[in-house]
């Protein structure tokens, strides 16, 4: 449960459920889940499930924003991998800038955020995937990224 509350998209099986033994064993909460408790959208529930260790079900933690979407159990591994294929072909110095943006929110100020921001996007406008990107836009087509 700890390194799927650290990934960046759970995708659950309509019958899966987060069901958190730590305290219940009287062992402490390990495997990084305190990191990615920090997350305001993850607050909630990592408070719940963790403190009081509640079994959280799949459309629970979908509106809690635990997961990225709930399928059928017999489609999650081919929407996993419909979204693995979708980012690996999508820009992926900029999803990387994205990811690497949204991790630093908890620790910079509001001023350093903006700078980082700043920074990211002067760097990936220098990109082909930035001209392919606004390009596709504009021609009302499907961007073709090549930077992987």
């Amino acid at each position: 449960m700890s390194l799927a509350l650290a990934s960046d998209i759970i995708i659950a099986g309509e019958n899966a459920y987060f069901l958190p033994s730590f305290a219940r064993l009287g062992l402490v909460p390990d495997a990084g889940i305190h990191v990615s408790s920090g997350a305001p959208y993850r607050r909630r529930a990592v408070a719940v499930f963790v403190d009081a260790g509640e079994k959280i079900d799949a459309k629970t933690a979908l509106a809690w924003g635990l997961a990225y979407c709930v399928v059928p159990d017999a489609e999650v591994v081919s929407r996993a991998q419909s979204v693995a294929r979708r980012l690996a072909t999508g820009p992926c110095a900029v999803l990387g800038q994205i990811r690497s943006l949204h991790a630093s929110t908890s620790i910079n100020s509001l001023q350093e955020q903006l700078r980082a921001e700043r920074s990211a996007q002067e760097m990936t406008l220098e990109t082909h995937d930035c001209v392919e990107g606004v390009r596709a836009f504009f021609e009302k087509r499907e961007p073709n990224f090549s930077e992987h």
